[in-house]
């Protein structure tokens, strides 16, 4: 098993995939910071084919986050084929996200 970290500080209405599993998948744990001044609306699920969810594999859907909040969500699984990316997005910017965890 090899450790799998990712990062972003999040642009408004632009998708980064924040992990690619190997081969074999992925599991870990998602963490977020909003150091906005206001309130942002995120999108967290996996994806197939680059910085796209997946319409039925999202994971948080228009989730709130207050100003200046901190949060998490987890376990979260990547089987390596279909759900290869796991991709985050928000509509403003100043959200940080990281993910650790390890491929399969």
């Amino acid at each position: 098993m090899a450790v799998n970290i990712g990062g972003a500080s999040l642009t408004a209405a632009t998708p980064v995939d924040l992990i690619t599993a190997g081969s074999s998948g992925w599991t870990g744990v998602v963490y977020f910071e909003n150091t906005a001044a206001t309130a942002a609306v995120i999108e967290l699920g996996r994806g197939s084919v680059t910085t796209v969810i997946l319409a039925a594999q999202k994971y948080l859907d228009g989730q709130t986050i207050a100003a200046g909040a901190k949060g998490s969500f987890g376990p979260i699984v990547l089987d390596g084929t279909t759900e290869k990316f796991l991709v985050v997005e928000s509509d403003t910017t100043g959200v940080v996200v990281t993910a650790d965890g390890h491929d399969e």
